[in-house]
């Protein structure tokens, strides 16, 4: 009997072994089967977020250039030449403060988006017009230097641009306002996303 007892636990611990052995790799290969698989080379959300970026070529236009649609002009950064002039100036087919004056035109592709823009604005029920836009060198010296004479020389670089510094004389630059007084641009743009750029300060 004793011989015999000694037989089943000899028997039992290998089967016991066995059982936990086979229970470990089923539950293994279970959680292995259910676990969502994964692409390779890391998840979908970053392989699109690193296409997206790759896509979008930044050095497309030149920021330096006076000709480019990027050109980057303020008063730490002046136009080069100083005196630039756009070739392609144009009236805008929209309503103008005063039809005729150069200060009315802008560049082709400028034109041609802010025709969309007013196009969008009249069908929403606004009435936009031209300000000013297009102002040359002799133009922006005219402008500044009437500034410093009557305000100083601090209040004029608050207030305008030097020649050579401003926006519009790239000829992508544009101030709208209302047909009428009797509708306040002001609070229209407060009320929509493109209201903070043109709000911008008149330079």
């Amino acid at each position: 009997m004793r011989y015999t007892g000694q037989v089943r636990k000899r028997l039992i611990i290998p089967v016991v072994i066995i059982v936990i052995a086979a229970g470990a790799a089923w539950w293994l290969l279970g959680h292995e089967a259910a676990a969502p698989s994964k692409p390779a080379g890391g998840s979908s959300s970053k392989t699109s977020d690193t296409a997206t970026k790759d896509t979008f070529d930044k050095t497309q236009y030149s920021l330096t250039d006076p000709s480019s649609i990027w050109v980057i002009v303020n008063k730490q950064h002046p136009l080069n030449p100083i005196s630039y002039t756009p070739s392609d100036l144009r009236d805008p087919n929209v309503t103008l403060r005063v039809p005729g004056l150069q200060e009315m035109e802008m560049r082709d592709v400028a034109a041609t988006a802010l025709e969309q823009m007013f196009a969008g604005a009249s069908t929403a029920g606004y009435k936009l017009e031209v300000s000013t836009a297009y102002r040359s060198y002799s133009y922006q010296q005219t402008l500044y230097t009437g500034y410093v004479g009557s305000a100083g020389q601090a209040a004029a670089d608050q207030e305008s641009a030097r020649p050579g510094y401003s926006e519009h004389q790239t000829g992508l630059a544009v101030d709208i306002r209302a047909q009428s007084d009797q509708c306040s641009l002001g609070s229209l743009l407060r009320h929509h996303a493109g209201g903070p750029m043109a709000r911008r300060q008149r330079l």
